[in-house]
Parts: C-alpha cells; structure tokens; sequence
C-alpha cells in the first residue's frame, strides 16, 4: 500500500518503489508462491496517462526494475452518463491533446516533429513553400 496514496502525480515515485518491494517479497518466496501479476488499483481520480508515463520513464532510464516488470494493461473504467455524450459530439482526439494516442514514446514523438519540421522548411517538391 502506497504510504502517501499517490501513484499519478509528481509524488508518484512511491509507486515504482512499492512494486520493487513485492518484487523483493515475492523473490523470497518459494517457487511455487512467486507473484506472476501485480494489480495496481487507482482511485477514480487518478490519471491512466500518468501511471503509464511513470512506466514509460523507468524504462527510458533503464531503471533495473523493469527488467523483471512491465507495465502489461491498463484498463480504464470511464463515466458511462457523460460518454454517450462526448462519444456523440463527434468530437476527435488530436496529436496536440493526446500525443500518447499517436506516439509510443517521447522519443518517436520528437523524430516525428523534426521530420515534419524538416519536411515544412524544405518546402513542396516543386520549390514552393505550400
């Protein structure tokens, strides 16, 4: 249990920490009786998108826990009396709002905005700028 229940904010580093320990609980246990999952229950406040990123950055550093963890579903329960009405607008995510739809990871996002960067300055095949 986290101390100060916070997963998905900047005091989140709690929760790479608590899941080393259960690694460590479950590497004394016997054969048998080792962990094969880890459930991480969020409040109904919290961020999915934040927990992921929590994930996404140990293994950008290489943090030597995520060799032997990985982040594997995250399920998103969502309020069904307002979806209706964001799912009828019509309304699209966009690479702005929501680049994690779009991108797997920070450094494909930027490789992609440098080519399209690099693509707007070189301008049209045909020498013009549009």
């Amino acid at each position: 249990e986290l101390q100060n229940g916070c997963a998905c904010c900047s005091i989140s580093g709690e929760l790479l920490s608590s899941v080393s320990e259960l690694m460590t609980l479950s590497d004394l246990r016997q054969e048998d009786e080792k962990f094969d999952h880890i459930v991480i229950e969020m409040s109904g406040v919290a961020e999915p998108r934040s927990v992921r990123n929590i994930f996404q950055e140990a293994m950008m550093y290489n943090m030597p826990l995520m060799d032997r963890v990985r982040l594997d579903t995250l399920v998103t329960v969502v309020d069904c009396s307002t979806y209706m009405d964001y799912l009828k607008s019509k309304r699209l995510a966009d690479v702005e709002e929501s680049p994690e739809l779009y991108y797997r990871n920070e450094q494909e996002r930027q490789q992609t905005e440098e080519e399209n960067d690099s693509d707007w300055m070189q301008g049209s095949p045909d020498g013009s700028l549009g």
